[in-house]
């Protein structure tokens, strides 16, 4: 579905979070300097984005590409998680705006749960642990969706896969109930990127 909308700057959910203040990540950045850290990061993306690409080929019924052991075994985690759980996917990878707080994002994943009809947004992580911010995150991509098209999404989750092979738990999973809730949050992280970036603020 294309978004021309985009193109006239407004800001993405996650640029809108990336406001908020995360202190560990300065004491990191101090205690082993930028150039360690930026590396790091940089990997950890490219990783992350791998695992992402690949669970997305895998609920689309596709067989997954080239990639190493490890995330192999990452995306049968998910595999296993997913069976399990009785999660069935609605839509994959969708953009979605917020005509009226003029923001734009990209789920992972909506659907439901074969014990239930509720709709329910799934995004899947391979950071070091669930952040309570990830809540406004998926709150944020839910009004965007009901904003488009009418329907709401009152729960999410977040699925977070381990990438250290040697750790006792390899997958985590935790629900955000009450949505709307979690809006509110993300409303206030929006105000202060307006505020600090005017170029992107709505007209």
């Amino acid at each position: 579905m294309p978004h021309s909308e985009h193109e006239k700057g407004y800001p993405s959910v996650t640029e809108v979070l990336g406001v908020v203040h995360k202190e560990f990540i300065v004491r990191w950045y101090g205690k082993y300097g930028t150039e360690y850290c930026e590396r790091v990061k940089r990997e950890s993306g490219e990783f992350g984005s791998t695992i992402h690409t690949l669970i997305e080929q895998r609920l689309r019924g596709q067989d997954i590409g080239e990639c190493s052991p490890r995330q192999r075994e990452m995306v049968n985690t998910f595999d296993k998680w997913q069976r399990q759980s009785g999660f069935v996917p609605v839509e994959i990878e969708r953009k979605v705006e917020h005509k009226g707080l003029k923001y734009h994002g990209t789920f992972d994943v909506l659907g439901h749960f074969t014990d239930g009809t509720q709709l329910f947004l799934l995004d899947w992580k391979t950071s070091r642990q669930i952040d309570n911010l990830y809540g406004a995150q998926l709150a944020a991509y839910a009004e965007a969706y009901k904003d488009e098209t009418g329907v709401a999404v009152a729960a999410g989750g977040i699925v977070r896969l381990e990438k250290d092979p040697s750790k006792p738990k390899q997958i985590e999973v935790k629900t955000f109930n009450e949505l709307p809730n979690y809006f509110e949050v993300f409303k206030a992280c929006l105000v202060i990127h307006q505020f600090l970036h005017p170029g992107k603020k709505r007209k």
